[in-house]
């Protein structure tokens, strides 16, 4: 089930949503854009209780050769995803959309735009770690590319082949 958040409009305009490269600079916009994030939506993000600070505070100090977007209507920052090498050499994937935003595309779209990012240069094969019952998430990364999965305990270890052809064009404005 979708909240209407405080920052979204009543009215589909995910069209007017920006897509750009974080910065260190952004770090309150995203904490405000979590801060707004329900419960449910924290813990689907990250598959536990937490309010999620520590997290981005480090994705957007610590981790340069992450990379990472934020969605943005207006000067409001309404979904962050990040792309990022493990200590493994695993690229792992994760997608934050605010409440009020969901359902518009705009994960979609930050998604789409990383993985094109992540094929244009070399990168075959993305981790994505989905709890068992997000299998509108399981639907989207299907479109994306040939899947690999296996699930343990309520989450769904998923690994997008990016080989083929882009998901489709990535610009910056959403569709």
């Amino acid at each position: 089930m979708t909240v209407q958040g405080p920052s979204a409009p009543r009215h589909r305009v995910a069209d007017a949503a920006v897509l750009r490269p974080a910065a260190v600079s952004d770090t309150e916009a995203v904490l405000a854009m979590l801060a707004r994030c329900s419960l449910a939506t924290r813990f689907h993000r990250f598959h536990g209780f937490t309010d999620g600070v520590p997290y981005f505070r480090a994705q957007l100090r610590d981790r340069p050769g992450d990379q990472t977007l934020l969605a943005c209507y207006g000067s409001t920052c309404v979904g962050v995803a990040t792309l990022g090498v493990g200590d493994t050499g695993l690229v792992h994937l994760g997608v934050l959309v605010e409440d009020g935003w969901q359902g518009q595309g705009i994960g979609t779209q930050l998604t789409v735009s990383l993985l094109d990012s992540a094929r244009a240069v070399g990168v075959t094969t993305v981790h994505v770690d989905v709890l068992s019952d997000d299998i509108y998430v399981l639907k989207s990364l299907r479109r994306i590319g040939q899947l690999a999965a296996s699930v343990e305990r309520g989450v769904w270890s998923v690994d997008v082949s990016l080989c083929g052809q882009p998901c489709r064009p990535a610009g910056n404005r959403l569709p």
